[in-house]
């Protein structure tokens, strides 16, 4: 709707209201419903003759606006000697009658140029809530000069100003305000000089000199007393909108699948338990003996992940009736309960949310971003574990984990940035946040265990295990890894985070050896960089690919390279001994299937719209299988 209103305030400028010495209402806020909603002055822009009266009605609800005075330069903060009205606060509901601002034009010869300073939920001068009086009809110093300028402020002021402007005066605060209606942060009384019009000063700016002592003693004590329950009010509120806030934020992940999926069949689903306790297959038999062989070392590149099925009872990822992963609902708090039972509950959710502003695009990229990054990146590991452990030959880690995440959370990026601005800047940094959160919370399961596992961002996995897990279900002294090495192990996946999704971009805009060679050094651990090793009478030499950023190797310039390589750091990712020299031959054809699959799904994702990207059925954006022509490549 946003969006909407600003395409509609550009146009409008082309027929800008003509006035000559008469009275112009300009509507202050709107309703949500209102075509421009919450944040507006209608109209936005016209012209006006010295002596012309321009009366500002609050008439939108809910509602909190100010008309405040700026320059050209700085939309969204009060100019310095000029007007302000002050906020205006009207309830839900609105009031009757809807109080008004009266501005007289002094100077017509210069464009006055005016905002609203209000910043909750969100500041309102960015939201395009801003307006022009005598503004040249297009380039520099226009109202779409203007509203960009405002567009791209972060920062806006609050300071409270005086009734006198430049180029305008204002004869006293907002008025009549009736029952309900809250009016503060109002400029000092200051007098008002006499328009050029003639029109004489305003005696509600400024209290008669003749006025007794008595009248002056009651009059602060009235403002005393006005003050602090004023105070105590918005103390009041502001306690509750935190609380509530907290509660909102909460429940964030399961809003948008509980209002969306309330009535979605969950006996598709299986549980995973079950499955993984009575038909184990032969990657998990692997993944068991591997964990047991890796060290116990607290790196987190090294393994990771979940204790023993049976004992948890955290969002598991599934296996459907359809032979597709799931990630199932989680269990439903009490809010979700009465949102969706309650419709008055329902009601006044929705309407204090959208205040607290979590229907804006930036707060519905966050939600929307948090299930694409779930069920569309997330999941691609367990979906292709197969594929990824046994044909590539990537270890039960944590490691293995991240790239292959890293590489879907990559192609996905590459479609949200196509996204319109501002949507496209908001999605991609929303699913960065979701990413690496999601990793800090693994990296802390498995550096930092817990008996029972600490519930995670996302779901649990299979796809690695976590050695670190004692088996007797006993923590043991010294288990848990110092918080520093926390710190470390997420600069090191940061790191790589950066270094692939550069290389990935760099292979897509120039060719598929381009594009091959990344996925070969990334996700394959670069086999066979120094050579394949043939049988030989001596005993073979383990090597793997040493990374000199972050890891175990401190200082990289000290470091013995040739014995850095033939030290095994239970990564698992390293060369081919000779009796497996074979599997380089597959190499060819490997790296073909990725890079097409690649290529594939970035393609594909390009030709799915703008709207279904962002409010579109998830299982539209999956990401296919690998090889859809080998029958059960999954």
């Amino acid at each position: 709707m946003m969006m909407r209103f600003l395409a509609v305030a550009c146009l409008g400028v082309a027929a800008l209201v003509q006035a000559q010495n008469q009275t112009i209402q300009v509507q202050v806020g709107g309703t949500e419903n209102e075509s421009g909603g919450i944040f507006q002055f209608k109209p936005s822009s016209f012209n006006a003759t010295n002596g012309s009266v321009i009366t500002f009605e609050f008439s939108g609800n809910p509602g909190n606006h100010s008309i405040t005075q700026s320059a050209l330069s700085n939309p969204c903060q009060p100019l310095s000697g000029g007007f302000d009205s002050g906020w205006v606060l009207i309830p839900t509901g609105g009031v009757s009658p809807n109080p008004l601002w009266n501005l007289t034009i002094t100077d017509d010869s210069n464009t006055i140029y005016f905002f609203c300073k209000q910043l909750i939920p969100s500041p309102h001068c960015a939201a395009g809530m801003v307006g022009t009086i005598n503004a040249p009809g297009s380039g520099t110093g226009s109202f779409n000069d203007y509203l960009n300028n405002a567009m791209q402020t972060k920062d806006s002021g609050q300071g409270v100003g005086a009734l006198v402007g430049q180029g305008a005066s204002a004869s006293a605060v907002p008025g009549p305000l009736p029952s309900g209606v809250t009016l503060f942060g109002t400029p000092a009384s200051t007098p008002v000089s006499a328009a050029s019009s003639g029109s004489g000063t305003s005696s509600a700016a400024s209290a008669s000199g003749s006025s007794s002592a008595a009248f002056k003693i009651e009059y602060d004590f009235k403002l005393f007393t006005l003050f602090a329950a004023t105070m105590g009010i918005a103390l009041i509120y502001a306690s509750a909108l935190i609380v509530f806030h907290k509660a909102i934020r909460c429940q964030l992940r399961h809003l948008p699948r509980t209002i969306s999926q309330a009535n979605a069949a969950r006996s598709r689903f299986v549980s995973t338990a079950k499955i993984l306790q009575k038909k184990p297959d032969a990657s998990q038999a692997n993944t068991k003996k591997e964990s047991v062989a890796a060290p116990s070392s607290p790196s987190a590149t090294a393994s990771s992940s979940s204790t023993e099925t049976k004992t948890l009872k955290s969002p598991t990822i599934e296996v459907g009736e359809d032979g597709l992963l799931h990630v199932p609902e989680r269990p439903k708090s009490w809010l979700t309960h009465k949102v969706e039972t309650s419709p008055t509950v329902r009601y006044w959710f929705m309407k204090i949310t959208a205040l607290l502003g979590y229907h804006s695009p930036k707060q519905r990229a966050g939600l929307r971003t948090f299930l694409l990054y779930e069920r569309v990146c997330a999941v691609t590991p367990d979906a292709e574990r197969s594929f990824w452990q046994n044909e590539c030959d990537l270890p039960p880690t944590f490691q293995s984990w991240f790239i292959v995440t890293n590489l879907h959370f990559w192609m996905l990026t590459v479609r949200l940035r196509a996204l319109p601005e501002p949507h496209g800047k908001f999605y991609v940094q929303f699913l960065l946040d979701h990413f690496f959160l999601d990793i800090e919370d693994r990296i802390r399961a498995i550096l930092q265990p817990a008996i029972p596992p600490r519930d995670p961002y996302t779901f649990f996995t299979s796809f690695y295990v976590n050695p670190n897990i004692p088996k007797d279900g006993k923590l043991k002294r010294g288990s848990r890894a110092p918080e520093r090495l926390v710190t470390r192990q997420m600069k090191i996946f940061k790191e790589q985070w950066m270094g692939m999704g550069m290389w990935f971009d760099y292979g897509l805009v120039t060719n598929d050896m381009e594009l091959a060679s990344a996925i070969w050094r990334n996700l394959l651990g670069a086999r066979g960089s120094q050579g394949i090793a043939y049988p030989d009478s001596n005993p073979p030499k383990f090597r793997r690919g040493v990374n000199l950023v972050g890891g175990e190797v401190e200082n990289p310039e000290k470091i013995d390279l040739e014995k850095e390589q033939g030290r095994d750091d239970g990564s698992g990712v390293h060369d081919y001994p000779p009796d497996e020299i074979d599997k380089y031959v597959g190499y060819p054809e490997l790296m073909l299937d990725i890079v097409t699959y690649t290529r594939r799904e970035i393609a594909r994702l390009e030709k799915i719209s703008d709207e279904e990207i962002m409010e579109g059925d998830l299982g539209a954006l999956q990401f296919g299988k690998i090889r859809p022509h080998v029958k059960g490549s999954s």
